[in-house]
C-alpha cells in the first residue's frame, strides 16, 4: 500500500505527524517498499489459477485441483506425454469432461483434448470373430498420427471409462 493511502487511515494525530525525514514518515516509507511484492501477487492472483496463464510449474498443482493429475508419468522419459498446452485444456474443461464421464462421447472428447488429435472412434457394439456381440466390451478406435501416445491413450481409458467395461484398442490407418 502507498503512503499517500495509509496516511488517512492514520488516526489525525499520526496524519499531522507525518512529514519527511521524521521517524513515521521513514516507517510508512519502510512499509510500502516492503509489501510492494505482496501486492503486485496480489492483484495478479488471478492468473496463477488460471489454466491458460499460470506458470507452467503450477500445472501440476491444478491438475491435482480437477483430480487429474495421475495423467502425469513421472517416470516416463520416452517422449510420449501430454503436452502442457494440452495439459492447460484439459484443466479448463474439466467441469465439462466429468459432466461426460463413463459415456462414449465422454471418453472422445477427452482423447482428443489429451493428444490433440482428432479422430478417435469407440465402437460400442463390439462382436467377436464369428459376429456374436461382446457385451460390455468397446473397441477404441486410435488414428494413426495418435499412435506414438498409445501409452497415455491406454491409462486414459482405463481411468475414463465404465468400471465393468472391458477394451481393446486398434490402430485406425489412414487411407
Amino acid at each position: 500500500m502507498e503512503k499517500h493511502k495509509i496516511i488517512p487511515l492514520l488516526p489525525g494525530i499520526f496524519q499531522q505527524s507525518v512529514k519527511p525525514g521524521n521517524p513515521l514518515f521513514a516507517f510508512l516509507s519502510v512499509m510500502e517498499v516492503m509489501h510492494t511484492d505482496s501486492e503486485t501477487i496480489l492483484n495478479t492472483l488471478d492468473s496463477f489459477f488460471d489454466p491458460g496463464r499460470t506458470d507452467e510449474n503450477f500445472i501440476r498443482f491444478l491438475l491435482k485441483w480437477v483430480d487429474m493429475d495421475w495423467l502425469i508419468d513421472e517416470g516416463n522419459t520416452s517422449g510420449n506425454m501430454i503436452k502442457t498446452d494440452n495439459l492447460r485444456l484439459l484443466i479448463a474443461n474439466a467441469w465439462y469432461l466429468s459432466k461426460w464421464r463413463g459415456t462414449s462421447k465422454g471418453l472422445i472428447m477427452f482423447l482428443e483434448t489429451a493428444t490433440g488429435v482428432k479422430g478417435f472412434l469407440i465402437n460400442e457394439n463390439a462382436k467377436d470373430e464369428k459376429g456374436i456381440p461382446l457385451p460390455f466390451h468397446i473397441i477404441i478406435n486410435v488414428p494413426e498420427n495418435a499412435v506414438p501416445m498409445l501409452h497415455i491413450i491406454e491409462r486414459i481409458v482405463e481411468k475414463e471409462k465404465p468400471a465393468y467395461v472391458t477394451h481393446e484398442t486398434k490402430i485406425l490407418m489412414a487411407s
